[in-house]
């Protein structure tokens, strides 16, 4: 298929004989008028395509020996007055690959639809016209068959699906095969294609039994074989493959996430301010015309995908894309990585994938002038009908042989499925590596970073972040925190700790037991007793929200950096509860847990009533939480699940509801209700993390019992907590929380030479809080000294920084919006502060 373009000359031309041109348009006017009874009309209508009903842009309407014509807008629509026509003329509605329409002037109205049959053959030429290019024209007709392509929009389908993943250390020098550490496991070793080295590190196949009901996918296992070098990392390391390599993409969405970082698909409704796409191809097959598109990011910088992909002329959906990351995008680790999918229609006549192939090459060096090891990722999920079911395999693209990559003759970074090893190849590699000292050291450190927790065999111990921290109490807290590990048991764990203060010289312990249930929906049993000392300033619902449950302390290990404004607000508490959490859908989760607890007192934070200090407040109560996410993944890491974010919202709704009590019979009722909602946000390339809750106690309580928003000292930042705020600042009854923030992508930092080979996000974010204390509530005995009633004004901090220093640093610089000596008093104005957030 030719296209011609008019040429600088060809303009050049037209301009210099337009007065000619023009006394030609009068003259042959003027005849028209001589030789017709005066009679004026206007018609108007729009073209459509006779077999899809699709309207065509672009289309000429002329009335027949003359020169009156237009031609349709974008939306197919036209409009043409005639001054003067003969009941013998005609309109001809035309346009390229398709035959021409004639209708007599007389017969033409208001408000036709006039529809054009296209030609059999493929298109040989195409003529662009000034306003219109035929690749926007499909475009046009791709994205307005969206909603209907889409596959979250199919109603049933039930299929087999196969999964084989790898998962390999690649491009190894022949010194590193002959190190010590290696010197027994030489046949663990695979010889790649250009003379260097692989060793395997993870292979799996799985099948499923897969139904799509109403866009919701269920799955049931059918067959597992997996093999590891990592016995502590393998469930990690899998779902880490699973969940952040491009599994399962949705292009047809506006944004797509790869490795958590948001890119806007080539078919997004704003695709124009990222991509240009061109039309490159054609061909025809059983009489449908299949139409190829190439695209490109706008900026090499940016964080898009370059590729091709296929649509048909019947329903425009996706035949078959391919796209890889450019190696210039703004995407840490990534040395290479592209995705293939081919689609095919199913036999509830809709499409849905058939293959899926993603195939990754990661390094943590930045030096590309080196030869850098990589660790190359390889995913291949196919999908074939269930018994009873059949299709026609799409051989149209398989003709013409697809599966070479297009744009490998323009230089990209193109990954060979060939270097990938045999299944046995890698199973026999594996066998050696298990036995290596070495391999057995990193498994273990590196499952350390991950999960929190050093294994060491039947026990774990951990999570290291909770070793040691700093209050004005106890002055340096030591811990030793300890559990059974999976291979103790995979159905129950028990574990605990002891801690220690250096100023208080008291010792603290806590003791846990874990059980998992065998039954089919996932229900887990937890036991805790702990008597420690604990924050008096308290977010009671903040382990319902955090991505990572783990942590007895502050769960940010800068923290322990911070030497002064150490927090005096602690409680020595007796605390037991027994936690069932039960996964009704997999959308929903449900915990359910009883508890009973004791405050005591103690010098800096005295319990006065009536001016006595009362010593000890009971707290018998039970708590209710509500999990919904209709878009969550996570790693089941033993008992607990450390949770992605989703792009739709996960909600939670929590109700405490217990009694406080002293030891002369006063007791008081009381319910503390939250709601929260967690959404991340995608604008373009850029990704907000979002957090709004709201809540309220209801009856009286004593200060321990109020809601205080989270503050965080020292040099750390903390994701969903105030940063310039001190600890027990805000004592609230009735309160709401909004946390922005957001990371820009690289969308300012890849436009500046030099820096865009940082790969630095723009990190930029926002905090309020409002709340009111009804002081009628502390019935029990007098308020805490420091207890502040908030203001009308809500507070609020922001900040603007850096992130993705040295690929897992965060800085940035936060300022105090409110002003005033109220908030002076209770709020540093502004700071500089950390946080180590690995991202991609």
């Amino acid at each position: 298929m030719k296209v011609f373009k008019i040429n600088t000359f060809f303009v050049a031309f037209f301009r210099s004989y337009t007065y000619l041109i023009f006394c030609i348009f009068i003259l042959n006017f003027s005849i028209c008028l001589a030789q017709r009874t005066k009679k004026a009309t206007t018609i108007s209508g729009v073209i459509l395509e006779h077999e899809t009903g699709e309207s065509i842009p672009g289309a000429n309407i002329v009335v027949n020996g003359t020169t009156i014509g237009t031609t349709s807008d974008f939306d197919g629509n036209f409009t043409l007055n005639v001054p003067a026509y003969s009941k013998e003329d005609s309109v001809t509605f035309s346009f390229v690959g398709f035959h021409p329409e004639t209708i007599a002037l007389r017969l033409c109205k208001k408000q036709m639809k006039v529809k054009l049959k296209e030609e059999a053959e493929s298109l040989d030429e195409i003529v662009l016209t000034p306003d219109y290019t035929y690749d926007e024209i499909l475009m046009k007709r791709v994205l307005k068959n969206k909603s209907k392509n889409n596959p979250k929009h199919i109603d049933q389908l039930e299929l087999k699906e196969k999964v084989q993943t790898s998962v390999y250390l690649s491009n190894l020098k022949e010194s590193y095969k002959h190190q010590k550490k290696f010197k027994k496991s030489q046949d663990a070793f695979i010889k790649a294609e250009d003379s260097t080295y692989m060793l395997p590190v993870f292979v799996s196949t799985e099948t499923f039994d897969t139904k799509i009901n109403k866009g919701h996918e269920s799955k049931l296992i059918v067959d597992v074989s997996e093999e590891s070098i990592l016995e502590n990392l393998n469930d990690i390391l899998k779902n880490t493959v699973d969940n952040k390599l491009a599994d399962n993409i949705n292009f047809y969405t506006d944004v797509i996430q790869i490795f958590n970082k948001p890119i806007p698909s080539p078919i997004s409704s704003s695709y124009r301010l990222y991509y240009n796409v061109y039309l490159t191809d054609s061909l025809v097959h059983e009489g449908h015309t299949k139409y190829k598109f190439n695209y490109f990011p706008k900026s090499i910088h940016a964080p898009a995908l370059k590729g091709y992909f296929w649509v048909d002329n019947l329903d425009y959906a996706i035949n078959k894309i391919y796209a890889e990351i450019p190696i210039t995008a703004n995407v840490n680790f990534i040395k290479k990585y592209n995705i293939d999918y081919t689609y095919q229609k199913w036999p509830n006549q809709k499409w849905y994938p058939n293959k899926r192939i993603s195939d990754a090459a990661l390094v943590l060096a930045k030096d590309s002038h080196k030869q850098q090891k990589e660790f190359r990722i390889q995913k291949e999920t196919g999908y074939t009908p269930l018994v009873g079911y059949s299709f026609v395999e799409n051989k149209a693209l398989t003709d013409i042989n697809f599966h070479l990559n297009p744009t490998s003759q323009q230089g990209t970074n193109v990954l060979e499925r060939s270097n990938i090893p045999t299944t046995q190849d890698a199973l026999d590699g594996i066998n050696v590596l298990r036995e290596n000292p070495f391999v057995k050291a990193i498994d273990k450190l590196g499952s350390m970073t991950l999960s929190g927790y050093y294994s060491a065999k039947k026990i774990d111990i951990g999570p290291y972040f909770d070793f040691f921290y700093k209050n004005d109490i106890e002055g340096n807290r030591y811990n030793i925190p300890l559990r059974t590990s999976e291979q103790f048991s995979e159905t129950f764990s028990i574990g605990g700790y002891i801690g220690y203060g250096s100023k208080d010289k008291e010792l603290k312990y806590g003791l846990n037991y874990d059980y998992l249930f065998p039954t089919k929906k996932r229900l887990v049993l937890k036991l805790r007793y702990m008597n420690d000392y604990r924050a008096l300033a308290r977010n009671p619902f903040k382990e319902f929200i955090q991505e990572n449950p783990y942590g007895q302390g502050s769960g940010n290990i800068l923290t322990v950096f911070q030497n002064k404004n150490l927090n005096p607000y602690l409680l020595k508490q007796q605390y037991v509860h027994a936690n069932l959490e039960y996964q009704i859908t997999p959308e929903l989760q449900i915990k359910f847990r009883p508890f009973y607890r004791t405050f005591e007192s103690n010098t800096g934070n005295p319990f006065l009533r009536n001016g006595i200090d009362v010593k000890t407040l009971r707290n018998p109560g039970v708590l209710f939480d509500f999990r919904y996410s209709a878009d969550l993944t996570y790693e089941q890491a033993y008992f607990s699940r450390i949770y992605y974010g989703a792009s739709q919202p996960t909600c939670h709704f929590t109700a405490e509801i217990g009694q406080t009590s002293l030891k002369s019979g006063e007791r008081n009722a009381y319910a503390h209700l939250n709601g929260s909602i967690k959404k991340i946000i995608f604008i373009g390339p850029t990704k907000i993390k979002a957090f709004f809750d709201v809540g309220t106690i209801l009856g009286k309580v004593p200060y321990p019992l109020y809601y205080n928003p989270e503050s965080v000292q020292g040099i750390a930042l903390a994701r969903y907590a105030y940063n310039l705020m001190d600890d027990y600042a805000l004592s609230s009854t009735t309160y709401s929380n909004l946390h922005l923030l957001a990371n820009g992508g690289g969308i300012l930092f890849n436009k500046i030479p030099g820096i865009n080979k940082l790969k630095l996000r723009e990190a930029v974010s926002f905090k309020m809080f409002n709340g009111r204390l009804d002081t009628r509530s502390g019935g029990l005995f007098a308020n805490h000294t420091k207890v502040n009633q908030p203001k009308n004004e809500p507070y609020m901090e922001i900040g603007a920084g850096i992130s993705n220093i040295f690929s897992f640093l965060r800085i940035e610089y936060l300022y105090r919006v409110n002003k005033g000596p109220f908030f002076d008093a209770m709020s540093s104005r502004s700071a500089i502060k950390f946080r180590m957030e690995v991202s991609f």
